[in-house]
């Protein structure tokens, strides 16, 4: 079955696999409404060693000529959350200067340009996931970032949040 997956491009299972929330505890943020005011939030939530994961962009010319040379060598792989077809994946520091760029782009271009799924994680795992981003999905954020920052970070983004009900996604 796997050859006919790539033979129409499709994502083989083996290929979708990757670190990600799965069951583990989390934070349930309501989607904000605003995509610059969401990644220049970034910053109250995001511990320095973060890298953001963008997959299914566009191939507009500035958003690749942002994201290309921004791209880390040896990336996490993160569990992939589009099957077809397959998605262009970019992984870059959250930096002050890469969440700006970021966030301009976010000025100009509509979300699903840019991406269809955002992620953010380090080398101890996936801290913020969210899938069909801008849509009426929550983003989930990982228990290991204590209330006190979720809590301000919700705030500025204009969203409220709530343990996640571990019998969604049990």
């Amino acid at each position: 079955m796997g050859w006919i997956s790539r033979l129409l491009g499709y994502v083989t299972k083996e290929e979708r696999e990757g670190i990600s929330l799965g069951n583990s505890p989390a934070w349930e943020v309501s989607p904000p409404r605003e995509p610059e005011t969401f990644v220049r939030a970034l910053h109250l939530l995001l511990p320095s060693d973060a890298v953001i994961y963008l997959e299914d962009t566009s191939n507009s010319k500035d958003i690749q000529e942002f994201l290309k040379p921004r791209q880390i060598s040896n990336p996490l792989k993160v569990a992939l959350g589009t099957i077809w077809p397959r998605p262009q994946c970019f992984h870059i520091q959250a930096t002050p200067n890469n969440l700006e760029g970021l966030a301009r782009l976010f000025s100009n271009h509509s979300p699903a340009e840019i991406c269809i799924h955002f992620h953010a994680y380090n080398q101890a795992g996936i801290i913020l996931e969210w899938h069909d981003i801008f849509s009426d999905d929550p983003l989930y954020i990982s228990k290991a970032i204590p209330e006190q920052k979720i809590k301000s970070f919700s705030s500025s983004i204009g969203s409220s949040y709530k343990p996640r009900d571990s019998a969604t996604y049990a």
